[in-house]
């Protein structure tokens, strides 16, 4: 039970952060998502940012993932 309790509590702030990471605005909508986590990417992507910047392009992902997984 106390696990249930903390994935409530720490939900709402990792999805924040994804919104933050995708740069939108709830709701969050299959086409906003697709669009913004582009735009992102070609910013982020290695072959243009860097290596520099791969962690960045895995935060993206990971947040994209998040989404897509929960907007139908």
């Amino acid at each position: 039970q106390e696990n249930r309790r903390d994935d409530r509590c720490y939900a709402p702030r990792e999805e924040a952060a994804y919104l933050k990471v995708l740069g939108i605005r709830p709701p969050v909508t299959k086409r906003k998502l697709r669009v913004a986590y582009r735009e992102r990417a070609k910013a982020l992507h290695p072959d243009v940012a860097g290596d520099s910047r791969v962690a960045d392009m895995q935060r993206l992902n990971e947040a994209y993932n998040y989404f897509i997984a929960r907007v139908k």
